[in-house]
């Protein structure tokens, strides 16, 4: 769900915000937008890191639920026939696969973290590389709207 810009500020603070327009040096509405933006994109980018999050916690139920199913079955065959070298080499195999198994449900969920964090941060940075964009432009324009209204009086 999108960020309301709007919620943020009350109607009678954007009214008496707008009365500063009226300054030569001072245009609010560019900058209001280029704000509005930047809150949706962190808006976005909460959503982003949330969803990372919720794909982080489900991978590592579905882990622990594996390592449970896991020790149940090593716990059998340890406790299975053979002489007691046999169940010591198969308790060796059994943890070392398990150990195996750990790691890489470690770098599987590292990675989710990874790719969450860099998309949060992909809008994030997006959005401040357009915010300066957007704000030099306001300034360009404004500088050009006063440079032109002194030549006009020139």
């Amino acid at each position: 769900m999108p960020f309301k810009f709007e919620s943020l500020f009350g109607e009678e603070f954007t009214k008496n915000l707008a009365g500063f327009s009226s300054l030569p040096f001072f245009d609010v509405k560019p900058l209001l937008d280029i704000q509005k933006k930047n809150f949706e994109a962190l808006s976005e980018a909460g959503t982003l890191a949330l969803e990372g999050l919720q794909a982080m916690a489900k991978s590592q139920t579905e882990f622990f639920s594996q390592a449970v199913e896991n020790t149940s079955s090593i716990m059998q065959e340890v406790i299975g026939e053979g002489t007691p070298e046999q169940k010591a080499m198969r308790q060796a195999d059994l943890a070392k696969k398990s150990y195996e198994k750990s790691v890489t449900n470690w770098r599987e969920i590292t990675e989710i973290a990874r790719k969450s964090t860099k998309v949060a941060a992909d809008v994030i940075n997006g959005r401040v590389i357009s915010s300066l964009t957007e704000f030099k432009s306001t300034l360009d324009k404004k500088t050009a709207a006063k440079s032109g209204g002194q030549k006009k009086a020139a």
